[in-house]
């Protein structure tokens, strides 16, 4: 009995001990599973880059000026003192051989296509003041005479006037689908009245708005012929040019309009091909102006366990008692731990990939706007806006290292948290780009005297494009933060 006794005290303190562990554990359990489970990721906005490029095969559309401002460029072009050349019907001929650079120019484009991917055969518009309803063939060849460019053109049995250029009216697509269809127009971009706000209507509403890019090729060739719609007043003007002087040659312009793939592939293959043929075109003269300015958006990418500042910790997992924050893309998102330990202002420095598009301007890193949308749950399990944003964290002093690489810092007042959980989710937004040194240097003003080798409001034309990209306001970073006061 009294060993059975003892069995039994035995085995009732060790129920009672298994009890009182088990209600530990289940203390324990209770415990941790009080806080709110919060998933959150860090998932940048869904890009657009490939949003049009699906179409199996391309059409080329090209289109060029026919007015007689862009006689000049083929017409009585000299060579050694002897006079135009004739072919044998009796058209003059600007140049048998095919010197002059718009010549060359336009067999580079007839080039181009033949080796671009999935192309089908060019189909080749006369513009003026109306496009012409059918393509003149396949080849620019008809583009090389004088007789091309003049005040009227026949089509369907009608005289159509060509005098002035309705460059707006040839942006227009051909076929309404611009993603199966990439348009190029060689033009000099003197546009009827001089009303390139016109242009820039037509290029926006066809194109930049709808997240296709607008590429532009500045070249310059011989000329020798007449200027029209110079200014306000539709003055005109004689201009010739000499192989002696081409810094004095005459400015001419590729638009290239279509999916940004398209239009730099074409810039890439354009650019190679003209090199082969001793045609070297500056690098800076080959410009896309597009919504998007980066192949992809910069994310944080923390891969340093710890930071040099010792008030501040880099956390595995968030976890205040009243919510864990479930993470998904780790490295994406810092997750900061606010000790006692820490300054009233820390500061930390990051650095990240950067992937600008090829041929799109470069961004001036000072007008970076740092756009933050900040949540905090207050010691509770649910977040709300927080309206003292600036006061406690922000970003800055943004810098590119080659082109490659984005560095900026982190700027916290922790002397302004309050105990809990912050969530910062911050959008890089470019607001000024860098305009290159020549489009200042190729414009010609209202007021200025007359220079056959530039062009009539250029500048403000191709500001007017730069700012319409800008104004899309697409981030070209995007980073996540959770801060934790203790």
């Amino acid at each position: 009995m009294i060993q059975f006794t003892r069995i039994y005290n035995s085995y009732g303190s060790l129920v009672r001990s298994l009890l009182s562990r088990l209600a530990i554990v289940s203390v324990c359990f209770t415990l941790v599973a009080c806080p709110k489970k919060e998933p959150w990721d860090c998932a940048a906005s869904e890009s657009v880059s490939n949003k049009h490029d699906n179409a199996t095969r391309i059409t080329p559309i090209i289109q060029i000026d026919g007015t007689p401002s862009m006689q000049g460029f083929v017409q009585n072009i000299r060579r050694d003192n002897y006079g135009p050349f004739f072919d044998d019907q009796g058209r003059p001929i600007a140049d048998p051989n095919g010197r002059s650079i718009f010549n060359r120019t336009l067999r580079l484009i007839d080039d181009t296509f033949a080796a671009f991917p999935k192309s089908e055969s060019p189909k080749y518009y006369r513009f003026g003041t109306k496009r012409e309803d059918k393509s003149f063939g396949n080849k620019s060849d008809k583009a090389r005479y004088p007789n091309f460019y003049g005040d009227y053109f026949l089509d369907k049995d009608k005289y159509h006037y060509l005098g002035d250029a309705k460059i707006d009216k040839a942006i227009i697509p051909v076929d309404g689908d611009v993603s199966d269809e990439i348009s190029i127009i060689v033009t000099d971009l003197y546009q009827q009245n001089a009303v390139i706000s016109d242009v820039i209507a037509s290029l926006r509403k066809h194109y930049l708005e709808k997240q296709y890019a607008v590429g532009v090729i500045a070249l310059k060739s011989q000329f020798d012929g007449t200027v029209y719609d110079i200014n306000l007043g539709g003055n005109s003007q004689d201009y010739r040019t000499s192989d002696q002087y081409p810094q004095k040659f005459r400015p001419f312009y590729l638009l290239v309009l279509g999916t940004y793939d398209n239009v730099s592939r074409f810039f890439d293959t354009f650019k190679d091909k003209s090199k082969n043929v001793g045609l070297n075109f500056a690098e800076n003269k080959f410009v896309i102006f597009s919504s998007l300015l980066v192949k992809e958006t910069s994310m944080l990418n923390i891969t340093k366990p710890t930071l040099d500042n010792n008030g501040i910790e880099r956390q595995f997992t968030i976890n205040d008692g009243q919510v864990m924050i479930e993470v998904k893309n780790e490295q994406t998102i810092d997750r900061l731990m606010i000790t006692n330990k820490a300054k009233d202002m820390e500061k930390i420095n990051y650095q990240v990939d950067y992937q600008p598009l090829s041929y799109t301007l470069p961004i001036r890193p000072e007008s970076i706007e740092f756009k933050i949308q900040g949540d905090f749950n207050n010691n509770t399990k649910d977040f709300s806006p927080d309206q003292n944003i600036d006061k406690i964290f922000n970003l800055g002093n943004a810098k590119f290292l080659n082109n490659r690489l984005l560095t900026f810092e982190a700027n916290l007042n922790t002397n302004e948290m309050q105990t809990g959980v912050y969530k910062f989710i911050v959008d890089l937004i470019p607001r000024k780009v860098e305009s290159p040194k020549w489009w200042k240097e190729q414009n010609l003003s209202e007021n200025d005297q007359f220079d056959g080798s530039r062009t009539y409001n250029l500048f403000p034309f191709l500001q007017d494009l730069s700012d319409l990209t800008i104004k899309s306001q697409q981030p070209i970073g995007h980073f996540c933060y959770i801060l934790h006061k203790k």
